[in-house]
């Protein structure tokens, strides 16, 4: 069982390729992000809602803003949080202001489905 702060080999994350499904271990979830910002993510992956102040930072590459808007709680899991982005959430999500834009107005992973489908449905593209 993995516990909150525990380092997980690099052999063990999962390899993200764009497109991938934002579907995640919660095991990992739970152990990996502390618990106060585990819903604020899912949120944002899900639906394009736009975390607070530390989130945001972390999600757009900001480590100063990241590091001066941080509890001692998320502080401490900075890397763990980072790890889990880069390893479980959509590269189209996170990594610049543009990538969030967008994610946001899509309405996050149920926008870009709900998006594809339709566009599956005009004959434009496969799903």
């Amino acid at each position: 069982m993995l516990r909150f702060g525990e380092r997980i080999p690099p052999q063990y994350w999962r390899k993200h390729k764009p497109g991938d499904s934002p579907e995640w271990d919660e095991e990992r979830f739970e152990a990996l992000v502390p618990s106060h910002i585990r819903e604020p993510i899912r949120q944002y992956v899900m639906r394009g809602i736009l975390p607070g102040d530390f989130l945001t930072a972390v999600l757009r590459n900001d480590l100063t803003a990241a590091i001066t808007r941080a509890d001692s709680t998320n502080r401490a899991a900075l890397y763990e949080i980072v790890m889990f982005l880069l390893n479980y959430v959509p590269w189209a999500a996170w990594g610049t202001a543009e990538r969030i834009s967008t994610w946001i107005s899509q309405g996050g992973w149920e926008g870009y489905v709900r998006q594809q489908e339709e566009e599956a449905e005009a004959g434009d593209v496969e799903v």
